[in-house]
């Protein structure tokens, strides 16, 4: 900076600087590559030098013109920082009296500039930590569809900062791993709705318990094994709503796939027994499944129902016993009603209903054999009498139920 100098000597002889006479006070040029010499001389032949170097303010700032706010990392904070502390002094030091308005303004830009460059360190220091920060606290096997948006957002903010020029190469790897965990959150929640939409449970969409078909059952289980296993593997990766609809669909297809193992059921039980054409005596095992059949109700002497039954006084209105039973007793027929066991006089349904040969067919009409017989004898006629049925005219069953 320009700085005034003043000899204060009484007895003055003569002053020069760099040889040329000078008055006892005058200015050193500043902001300036010089090296001035002042020599000074008393009526008493005493002589006083002095050797001043002057350096222009860009020898301070020099160390920081190539840094911009586009630029700036925070490797420069030390450079910066000791350019802006020798500012502070130089402004410390300077008098509007001596120095110039150009010099002020150039003390006072270069301040600013430092300023700036201090400030983008810290803005992106605290980027990057509110990043880091927003970004490690997802748990990888708790995000969901419902994140989406916002790691959306700090994948986009991430790609800010590493299209610019602030990051030293540290913090640039820091932040490419960061995106990097910041995809594979966004890669759990692909990977939870690919495995809710896969393509064995979209297909069942439409299938339920009440129009399942038999060739329906393959891709059931198969849907039921892609929703089990999206559940188990994805179960903290849904929303609420998207682990119901789920759990909804799993208990339609689950209640199809039932529908499924009861008809199968009832097409083996059904293929047990002798087909019309085919039913002899001898199918034993199909028919004793329906010999001695007895039909009940609900639960009335196990289950408390009993007591239910009871007039004002507190006696039973139910009758077990005589010619007014109006229900089964439990001593006879266990703890469920039977209707048809309240009394076993002149009750042909006491013992339950049995399937007998004779119910398979229709009896062959007695004229038939009468017709066909080349003789007039039943016995001689080239045709069967179906099972269960005499060859006698207006006979009944050979057996008959009990």
């Amino acid at each position: 900076m320009t700085k005034k100098v003043a000899i204060d000597d009484e007895n003055l002889e003569s002053a020069t600087l760099n040889g040329e006479s000078v008055e006892e006070i005058f200015l050193l040029v500043g902001d300036t590559e010089a090296t001035y010499f002042i020599r000074a001389v008393d009526k008493a032949g005493n002589v006083t030098e002095y050797t001043v170097y002057m350096k222009p303010l860009s020898s301070v700032t020099d160390a920081v013109s190539g840094i911009t706010v586009g630029n700036v990392r925070s490797s420069d904070a030390e450079t910066i920082s000791a350019v802006e502390r020798q500012i502070l002094d130089i402004a410390e030091a300077f008098d509007d009296g001596e120095s110039t308005e150009e010099e002020w303004n150039k003390l006072t830009e270069a301040a600013a500039k430092c300023k700036d460059l201090n400030k983008r360190i810290a803005d992106v220091a605290d980027e990057i930590t509110r990043l880091t920060d927003a970004v490690t606290a997802y748990d990888i096997d708790k995000v969901t569809s419902a994140d989406k948006a916002d790691i959306e957002k700090l994948i986009s903010d991430i790609d800010t900062l590493l299209s610019g020029d602030n990051l030293t190469d540290a913090e640039r790897a820091a932040l490419e791993a960061l995106k990097g965990t910041a995809r594979a959150l966004l890669d759990r929640i692909a990977a939870a709705k690919g495995a809710a939409e896969d393509d064995e449970i979209t297909s069942v969409k439409d299938i339920t318990k009440d129009n399942v078909k038999l060739r329906d059952k393959e891709p059931l289980e198969k849907a039921e094994k892609a929703l089990e296993g999206a559940l188990r593997d994805f179960d903290g990766n849904y929303t609420e709503e998207e682990n119901k609809d789920l759990e909804t669909k799993l208990e339609t297809v689950k209640a199809a796939l039932a529908a499924i193992g009861n008809a199968e059921k009832v097409a083996e039980e059904i293929g047990k027994l002798p087909s019309a054409e085919g039913a002899k005596l001898s199918d034993k095992s199909a028919l004793d499944q329906v010999k001695n059949y007895v039909i009940e109700g609900f639960n009335l002497w196990g289950g408390g129902a009993a007591e239910l039954y009871k007039d004002d006084k507190g006696e039973s209105r139910l009758i077990t016993t005589g010619d007014q039973a109006n229900v089964s007793s439990q001593a006879a027929s266990g703890n469920n009603l039977c209707p048809y066991r309240m009394t076993e006089k002149n009750n042909t349904m006491y013992n339950g209903y049995t399937w007998t040969p004779a119910c398979y067919l229709y009896p062959i009409v007695f004229s038939d054999f009468m017709l066909s017989s080349p003789d007039g004898d039943v016995n001689n006629s080239p045709i069967y009498q179906n099972p269960g049925w005499p060859i006698e005219d207006g006979a009944s069953a050979l057996e008959l139920p009990n």
